[in-house]
């Protein structure tokens, strides 16, 4: 299910959703090159984001919209909860039976069936 008001841009890239997965309403997902994976039975609430690219900025003499776009593919295992207003950063992968609160910058990988929040996210404690 993907509710309305979701963007998806894909450009050159791959986005697999898997079955009995929803998305939320304003959501957005940006895929430049490569792949984004959501597997199974995975819930996104409204007003997150997805990115799996990001510009460098290590060029001074050059705007950062004219550097190189780094891409690193983002994997959302199965039976994942993503809590409202999350933000993902390239690179991540969410392990199976995570929960993700509300409000919540993920930066690293997220282990299996344990609850994470804040910003940047930090483990609460297991399920």
């Amino acid at each position: 299910m993907i509710k309305r008001d979701v963007y998806i841009i894909v450009n050159n890239g791959q986005l697999l959703l898997g079955d009995h997965s929803a998305i939320g309403k304003r959501y957005e997902i940006t895929l430049i090159r490569g792949k984004i994976i959501i597997g199974n039975s995975v819930r996104i609430t409204s007003n997150v984001f997805i990115t799996k690219s990001n510009h460098e900025f290590v060029n001074e003499e050059i705007s950062i919209m004219q550097q190189v776009i780094v891409t690193k593919d983002l994997t959302i295992k199965n039976d994942v909860f993503i809590g409202l207003d999350a933000i993902f950063l390239p690179g991540i992968h969410i392990s199976k039976g995570a929960i993700i609160a509300v409000g919540s910058v993920v930066t690293k990988n997220i282990t299996a069936f344990t609850i994470v929040e804040g910003s940047p996210a930090r483990f609460i404690k297991d399920r």
